[in-house]
């Protein structure tokens, strides 16, 4: 047992040793900084400690721009083209959501530019049946983009079962006409305001860069897309 703490101890000793030399070359850093930019008042070396000593859980967050759909003008996904089409089939994976409501924006927007006097609905539905149609098929273009995109394609079976599935989402938004449940609403709520602690607190990862949450299955997922 002997044997073993003192074999402990110096090991804890190496790491000691290597922090303190860490820590001496981040100071080395800060001044070489501080003088270079003609700083007045030098950061004090126990707050450069305290962030050398948390730096092992500091996360870098470079956050993507969110998904415009306009009318006549592709979607992009960039370099998150791949991710996305191996998303396609994914069962656990929400992005056919997200692509449908890529679509309802597409085409919420012609009928905003179509009828500038704001005459129908709300939310531009004049025919669930027609328009529901009209969305699925923007939402399997831009599916279609997609995939062409990173060059890559979807045998029959699959490719009809992603058009049944964005299909039945689509129904889902048509149907609601806008409308938004008391329990989606609080949770929806719940989750902006976690974000927001997050943030104000400087605590925690926060969502990058988009989360859905299907109430009728309660699944959520994470899409940075």
């Amino acid at each position: 047992m002997k044997a073993q703490s003192a074999d402990y101890i110096a090991l804890q000793n190496v790491y000691k040793a290597k922090a303190r030399e860490d820590l001496a070359e981040a100071i080395a850093t800060v001044r070489a900084i501080e003088k270079s930019l003609g700083r007045s008042s030098p950061i004090d070396e126990k707050e450069i400690e305290a962030f050398c000593k948390g730096a092992g859980y500091i996360k870098l967050i470079r956050g993507r721009p969110l998904h415009i759909a306009e009318p006549g003008k592709p979607v992009s996904f960039g370099e998150r083209a791949k991710a996305a089409v191996s998303a396609l089939t994914n069962p656990d994976s929400l992005i056919l959501h997200y692509i449908a409501f890529l679509a309802y924006d597409s085409f919420s927007a012609s009928r905003a530019a179509e009828d500038p006097e704001g005459t129908l609905l709300p939310s531009g539905f004049t025919d669930a049946e027609a328009d529901a149609e009209k969305i699925t098929n923007i939402a399997l273009l831009i599916i279609d983009s997609l995939i062409n995109e990173v060059g890559s394609s979807l045998d029959n079976s699959e490719h009809s079962e992603v058009k049944e599935s964005v299909g039945k989402v689509v129904q889902e938004i048509v149907r609601a006409n806008g409308a938004e449940l008391h329990n989606v609403a609080s949770l929806t709520g719940g989750l902006v305001a976690q974000e927001v602690i997050k943030v104000v607190t400087k605590q925690y990862v926060p969502v990058d860069n988009s989360c859905m949450f299907d109430a009728i299955t309660s699944r959520s997922s994470v899409l940075r897309l």
